[in-house]
């Protein structure tokens, strides 16, 4: 997978950071239902949050958006950058990878309470 953009997003308005977003291309050999799941890690490898979906995917290459919950990582109290660990695609064919450090730009305070 290679990072498009990492982005946040503030749902209630009071400017902490409600989800963090990271946009990836994801190749895949064939058209089909594919599940997807990533942890968040810090720099010391302790996860501060995790996602799962299972997107349509087309033959090629399809950017897809990963969610991370912004009050869980802040639960955590650990500082970024944060990056991507068992980022795994399983269909046909599963692969797995890590991404370390590919969010940064964030303070852990910038995070929902």
């Amino acid at each position: 997978g290679t990072v498009q953009s990492v982005f946040a997003e503030d749902a209630n308005g009071n400017g902490l950071i409600d989800t963090l977003k990271i946009q990836i291309d994801v190749d895949v050999i064939c058209d089909g239902t594919y599940s997807i799941g990533s942890g968040l890690v810090e720099p010391g490898g302790l996860e501060v949050g995790r996602t799962r979906m299972d997107p349509q995917l087309k033959r090629g290459t399809n950017t897809i958006t990963l969610a991370f919950d912004g009050k869980r990582i802040y639960s955590t109290g650990k500082e970024g950058p944060y990056g991507l660990a068992g980022l795994t695609v399983s269909g046909p064919v599963t692969r797995s990878v890590d991404l370390p450090g590919v969010v940064t730009g964030y303070t852990l305070n910038q995070f929902e309470h």
